[in-house]
């Protein structure tokens, strides 16, 4: 996912100086350095737990490895998280057809009722309800602040 930003700022330098040198100055930079070395430690772990390097993308997977996980496994698995990720199951209910469920946009609705509305709105709530006594708190001060200087 944060390989977007990367993209975003190499095409941004190719536009801005010629390829050898932004190259260049990618390939010696100590940030990307670090990004890199952190994304192949993320596919490493993922490839000794379980066989696959992102998990659970059945594509890359290997199954001629001792530990790894069966491609039937990697792909039911695949399907629950995209079921639990929609909404569609949870701890005390599950959707009657979760292939149907998890195909197109049939999710959003019922994502809405269970998701969005209970978990999005409290956070947003929360976000505000800070916002307001930030603001508050700090703007008496700010106040007292330009009649000191009047």
């Amino acid at each position: 996912m944060y390989g977007i930003f990367f993209l975003i700022i190499f095409f941004y330098l190719i536009n801005k100086y010629n390829l050898k040198e932004v190259i260049k100055k990618i390939i010696y930079n100590i940030y990307f350095f670090g990004f890199f070395a952190i994304f192949l430690l993320i596919i490493f772990n993922n490839f000794i737990n379980s066989g696959c390097l992102i998990y659970p993308v059945g594509i890359t997977c290997f199954e001629n490895t001792i530990w790894s996980v069966s491609l039937s496994e990697v792909a039911t698995l695949n399907d629950w998280y995209e079921q639990w990720a929609k909404a569609g199951a949870g701890p005390n209910y599950r959707v009657e057809n979760p292939a149907h469920y998890i195909k197109n946009f049939n999710w959003v609705s019922n994502w809405f009722d269970l998701y969005f509305f209970n978990k999005v709105s409290d956070y947003l709530l929360g976000l505000l309800f800070l916002s307001i006594v930030f603001l508050i708190t700090f703007k008496s001060k700010v106040k007292m602040k330009t009649k000191n200087r009047k």
